[in-house]
Order: structure tokens, then sequence, then C-alpha cells
């Protein structure tokens, strides 16, 4: 399977997780709309892959090779992160764990999320995704 198709995949899951985390309790339709952009964005998911690195977590060889897949996958750079093309790489990166965790181990990836949510949300919405965005 090609990683890029593993990383679109990834992309969906994780913004189906994003959307049931914050389901409950009812916002309004906009903030629902605002916190589930901002803890989809690139700028999120690479700063809460390289703290969930920096805190020790550990990945399997697979999870680290399907990590540079998908790091390495994607060449075109959207516009608004061209000054910043390790942030895409690190999303498409941890996006392509995602979607490789969700056909292998859905288990490890409720493990690897549950990780990850905690470091960058909180029950308004995001702890660091504010400053990160």
């Amino acid at each position: 399977v090609p990683p890029n198709a593993v990383e679109r995949l990834g992309d969906a899951v994780y913004m189906t997780k994003v959307r049931t985390l914050l389901f409950w309790p009812p916002l309004r339709p906009g903030d629902y709309t605002a916190r589930s952009q901002r803890l989809a964005s690139a700028e999120v998911q690479a700063w809460g892959l390289r703290e969930l690195k920096a805190s020790g977590f550990e990945f399997t060889d697979d999870e680290a090779h399907w990590m540079r897949r998908g790091r390495n996958c994607c060449r075109n750079v959207p516009a608004r992160l061209k000054r910043m093309p390790e942030i895409f790489h690190d999303a498409s990166s941890f996006e392509c764990l995602v979607g490789y965790l969700f056909l292998t181990d859905q288990g490890r990836l409720d493990h690897v999320l549950s990780a990850f949510f905690s470091l960058v949300w909180d029950e308004r919405g995001t702890k660091q995704a504010a400053s990160i965005c």
C-alpha cells in the first residue's frame, strides 16, 4: 500500500477521532468546527508528535518505519506552510502512523492517540494548540 494512501486514511481516521473527542459536552456549531479544525491542523499534529517523541513514548520499529514513509511521501507542501515544510512533513508522518495503526492494530491506535491527546487537548478544546496555531 502506498504511504500517501495510508496517510490519507490516517487523516480521515484522525479527524473522526477529533470530532468524537469534542462531541460531548455539546458545543455551538461554530465552536465545534473551530476546535476540530485547530486540533486537526498540521501545526498541532506536528507539535504533538514531537512532544510524544520528547516524552519518551516508545514507537515500535514498524511504527517508526511508517512514520518515515509518511514523512517522505509528500513533496507538495501547501502554500501556507512553504516557509515551514518540516511542520507539513511531521504532520504527514503522524497521519501515516494513524492510518497504519488503523489498518493493523486499533488497540495500539487508541493508546497512541490517548497519549497524543493528553498532550494537546483539554476540556476547553486545546491545551497547547492555541499557542501553536
